[in-house]
């Protein structure tokens, strides 16, 4: 259990609902989420109820919040009795290997920003590959990274031989998304082949390769267009009729960030899950900053 999952369950209740609690906490619908989700599984009980109307606490859950208020209060309590509480300083740097870490990590700078102001926190976007090797040679003090099922092999492989460790924080699945007006939207089951017709579109100008081997094993031969910017990504998808494969809390987050709405296709020939986590120095103490990183990103 952590924290900010006691700060959620908290601010879900104070403001109603769990959109609005992501609102006021300056963090994604699903980052709140996941966090409670996972929070029922340790306690092994429901304490929300999830409906079309919002989430409502049942009996268990309000038992449960209101030991967590105890237990926040006492944490509270504590705080302001420290004589020796200094405020923390220095720089951190972060490395995220995709647009998905990279949003990860900007919930987390926003978090603890909010509390440690002078602390700075520097990020970087390059490859997984790029971001473990970059880990292994201390230019970089952690990195968030995803791999998937496809490429699992040969990322674990790497992660070993760099001598970096891999924590992970959640999992995920791939989902093919298109535009509103895409004619496979509406099919209840949608097969690779089915995709070959139709533009590949791509967020950086490297595909990836076990991804695209995975369609080409099914008959796809068109080549991907990459781009730039997720925006534009979204809007070549739904102007040409392509696609997009992305991690399933995307479609959410990216239709409250975009202009372009994209929906995921139920793909019966394609179930692949990514595993997002944090990369840092095997056998290596976390610092006190690092500590701090590390509970916001789980």
């Amino acid at each position: 259990m952590q924290l900010n999952q006691f700060e959620y369950l908290i601010a879900v209740d104070r403001y109603g609902s769990i959109s609005k609690a992501a609102q006021e906490l300056y963090v994604s619908q699903s980052t709140i989420s996941l966090a409670l989700i996972n929070l029922e599984k340790e306690l092994n009980i429901t304490i929300l109820t999830r409906g079309k109307r919002g989430v409502s606490f049942t009996s268990e859950g309000k038992e449960i919040l209101e030991k967590i208020k105890s237990i926040m209060a006492q944490i509270d309590a504590l705080c302001l009795t420290s004589s020796n509480e200094k405020e923390l300083t220095g720089i951190i740097k972060i490395g995220g290997s995709a647009h998905f870490s990279m949003s990860i990590i900007t919930d987390m700078i926003i978090q603890i920003r909010r509390q440690y102001p002078k602390l700075d926190i520097l990020t970087r976007r390059d490859f997984v590959k790029e971001i473990i090797k970059k880990v292994s040679q201390k230019e970089l003090d952690l990195g968030v990274v995803s791999y998937n099922t496809l490429n699992q092999i040969d990322i674990l492989n790497f992660l070993n031989r760099s001598q970096v460790e891999f924590m992970e924080v959640f999992q995920d699945k791939l989902c093919v998304g298109v535009g509103e007006e895409h004619p496979l939207r509406k099919k209840k089951e949608v097969y690779i082949r089915e995709l070959c017709e139709y533009d590949f579109i791509s967020l950086s100008f490297r595909v990836d390769e076990s991804i695209y081997r995975c369609f080409q094993s099914k008959g796809y031969q068109k080549t991907p267009i990459s781009v730039n910017d997720v925006e534009n990504m979204r809007r070549c998808a739904s102007d040409l009729n392509g696609f997009i494969i992305i991690p399933g809390m995307e479609f959410e987050n990216g239709n409250k960030t975009y202009q372009s709405k994209l929906y995921p296709l139920n793909l019966v020939d394609f179930d692949v899950e990514t595993h997002v986590g944090l990369v840092r120095l095997c056998n290596n103490e976390l610092s006190y900053i690092e500590k701090i990183v590390v509970e916001q990103l789980e």
